[in-house]
C-alpha cells in the first residue's frame, strides 16, 4: 500500500466516531419501527434536512403528512442520550492529532450535530452537510474543507463508513479508508505510514 501525500485527514462522525442515535430516537418517539417510518416518509425528506434545504419543523410536518407523528421532546432526549463514542474512536482521534496531522470532521447530518460539537468535538473543525448545503459523496461537500486548509483532493484522506463516500474520494485521487471498526482503521493508517 503506497503512502498518500496527506495534508488533511477528514473523519466521518456518525457510526465512525460516535454511535448514530437519531434512528432509535425516532422509533422511540414515534412508536413505530424504522422500517414502517421509512415506508411512510418521502425519502427526500431526510436528505433535504441533512442538506439544510428544510428545517426541523418542516421535517416533522413532512413525517406527519405521511402518517408519522413524533414527540420532539422525547426524540431529542433519546437522541442526546444515545450518542456515545464508539470503542477506540476518541483515542484514534487523539493519536492522529498527537502525530501532528491536520484532522477535521466531515459529516452528513443536521443541526442536531451541534450537541456533539459542544460535548465531544470542541476544538476540532466540523464540516456538516446542513451548513454546506450538499451531502457526501458529492465532491462539492469537500470544497470548503479543502479550501480552508489549502489542500488538494489528492492530499485528502477520508475515513468514512459509507462506501459511496470513500469511493468518491478515491476516484477523485484522494485516499479513502472504508471504516468498519477502529482497530481495522488504525491498522490501515499504520500501513499508510500515517500512524506508527
Amino acid at each position: 500500500m503506497s503512502a498518500p501525500r496527506a495534508r488533511l485527514i477528514a473523519v466521518d462522525v456518525m457510526d465512525t466516531l460516535v454511535r448514530e442515535a437519531w434512528m432509535d430516537a425516532l422509533e422511540q418517539s414515534a412508536g413505530l419501527s424504522l422500517a414502517e417510518i421509512n415506508r411512510r416518509q418521502d425519502p427526500a425528506l431526510w436528505r433535504d434536512l441533512e442538506a439544510g434545504a428544510i428545517d426541523e419543523a418542516a421535517y416533522w410536518r413532512g413525517l406527519h403528512a405521511g402518517g408519522v407523528t413524533v414527540d420532539p421532546t422525547v426524540f431529542h432526549q433519546a437522541r442526546r442520550q444515545g450518542y456515545a463514542w464508539l470503542p477506540g474512536a476518541r483515542e484514534l482521534l487523539a493519536d492522529l492529532r498527537a502525530a501532528g496531522h491536520t484532522v477535521v470532521l466531515a459529516s452528513n447530518y443536521t443541526a442536531w450535530i451541534e450537541d456533539l460539537r459542544r460535548t465531544k468535538f470542541a476544538g476540532l473543525p466540523l464540516y456538516v452537510s446542513y451548513q454546506i448545503g450538499v451531502r457526501k459523496p458529492s465532491l462539492d461537500f469537500f470544497a470548503p474543507l479543502l479550501r480552508d486548509h489549502d489542500a488538494a483532493v489528492t492530499e485528502l484522506i477520508l475515513i468514512d463508513d459509507s462506501p459511496p463516500n470513500v469511493d468518491a474520494i478515491t476516484r477523485a485521487g484522494g485516499t479513502g479508508i472504508l471504516h468498519h471498526d477502529t482497530g481495522q482503521t488504525r491498522t490501515t493508517l499504520q500501513q499508510l505510514g500515517i500512524l506508527t
